[in-house]
């Protein structure tokens, strides 16, 4: 939880088959920016870290939570 106030609610799911690995993460939006969606260089970096192996990383916020999809293929 480096980004991620301790004080809202956070779940990841990491899911793995012979050609994939899925992370998916949520954590509810804090007041910390007032009500702004904020993408920091953290976000950017990561995505650029998984397209070059291949996979994607979408970041979006909805309704109340922040969203992150990681799909990264295996082979």
């Amino acid at each position: 939880r480096k980004h991620c106030s301790t004080s809202v609610d956070f779940s990841m799911n990491v899911t793995v088959d012979e050609r994939e690995c899925k992370i998916m993460c949520m954590n509810s939006l804090s007041n910390k920016f007032g009500g702004r969606l904020v993408f920091g260089k953290g976000l950017l970096f990561h995505k650029k870290s998984v397209e070059r192996l291949g996979g994607s990383l979408n970041a979006q916020k909805d309704d109340d939570a922040w969203l992150v999809n990681v799909v990264i293929p295996l082979n």
